[in-house]
């Protein structure tokens, strides 16, 4: 993304936020206590595959498929899926259930478990759908502090410095 319009600009709404915020915080305001979070080092690695000169170099930190000029590739399944789902006019476009797309819910519990898996014909699985891994690592984490709050989770450190802490 660097060197593009959109880049560009998006760094300079960054750095011009980050300015802002750091006159607020000299002035004295009521965000001065707020700490500045850790730099994230998955995006840190981006930012050294930018400054690296190599024409063979190869950007293994965000996980976004690239062409052979750096830009964002989207796989053709992926236009053809997005069409579809544009100009289906019986498709459902209104908000999901809390828990989620039940079609989805279903189809993912048994890819994990498989089909004949005794927790699916039991109907033993509970499954929600979150936006992201780490609100679904927040949806899991509130939901045991909730109702087992004496059980004791084993938490990877990833070392992502904008990951929250789900022991709060």
């Amino acid at each position: 993304m660097a060197g593009s319009g959109y880049g560009i600009a998006l760094m300079a709404r960054a750095s011009l936020l980050l300015l802002i915020s750091m006159q607020v915080v000299q002035a004295g305001s009521m965000w001065a206590k707020v700490e500045m979070a850790p730099p994230d080092p998955i995006l840190g690695v981006a930012v050294e595959y930018n400054k690296d000169p190599s024409p063979k170099k190869v950007n293994l930190g965000i996980g976004a498929y690239r062409d052979d000029n750096g830009k964002p590739l989207v796989l053709k399944c992926v236009r053809e899926a997005e069409k579809k789902i544009a100009n289906d006019e019986n498709m459902n476009k209104e908000y999901l259930p809390i828990q989620g797309l039940e079609s989805f819910l279903s189809q993912t519990s048994k890819i994990i478990f498989g089909e004949e898996s005794p927790v699916i014909k039991e109907q033993r699985v509970a499954v929600v759908q979150s936006l992201s891994g780490t609100g679904a690592l927040r949806l899991a984490a509130e939901f045991i502090a909730m109702y087992y709050p004496s059980a004791t989770a084993y938490i990877r450190n990833v070392g992502g410095g904008v990951r929250m802490d789900l022991n709060k």
